[in-house]
């Protein structure tokens, strides 16, 4: 365990170095037109006992909408990490048991994923991104354990809020 402080510190050299605008000039310099940026949830909010760093990742996901911009590139916007879990993989922040829709908390956590596309698709439906933001997507592979009823439940009321809130870019799932 770093702590909060030395986990902020370690992420922020990560991400300054991980992907940077060269390499956005490098995808357009190949011809390559859009480019896809995961993202976890814990880029807007933290619950409970999370263990992740609060924010950082988001101002990154922001340079990044913009260093494509600069370059030309639009962009497929992706959450990658829902809370709780949405297929208990590693990608999605946490290995072992789906805790989203399912388990004691799941009901919780897809709520709190709606509201995290409630908060995330107000700030994108800005203008400056109507024209980067091509694609939004509404959750990267949730479990085949999820009920297909409840997961076509989910996708419907946040597909609905996404719309609603002005964003259009093709909504993905």
């Amino acid at each position: 365990d770093l702590g909060p402080k030395q986990a902020a510190a370690t992420l922020e050299k990560h991400y300054a170095t991980f992907v940077t605008e060269q390499d956005f000039k490098d995808i357009a310099a190949a011809g390559l037109d859009h480019i896809r940026i995961p993202f976890s949830y814990w880029a807007v909010a933290v619950y409970d006992s999370d263990p992740y760093v609060l924010g950082i990742s988001f101002r990154y996901l922001l340079r990044g909408i913009e260093w494509a911009r600069k370059h030309g590139l639009r962009i497929n916007l992706d959450l990658h990490a829902a809370p709780g879990s949405q297929n208990g993989w590693n990608h999605s922040g946490k290995s072992g048991d789906v805790g989203w829709i399912l388990g004691v908390n799941g009901t919780v956590n897809a709520q709190r994923t709606l509201d995290i596309h409630d908060q995330l698709s107000k700030f994108f439906a800005q203008p400056r991104y109507k024209n980067v933001i091509a694609f939004y997507g509404l959750l990267n592979e949730p479990s085949i354990s999820i009920p297909q009823d409840e997961l076509i439940d989910w996708t419907e009321k946040a597909y609905k809020i996404v719309r609603d809130t002005g964003v259009n870019a093709t909504q993905i799932f």
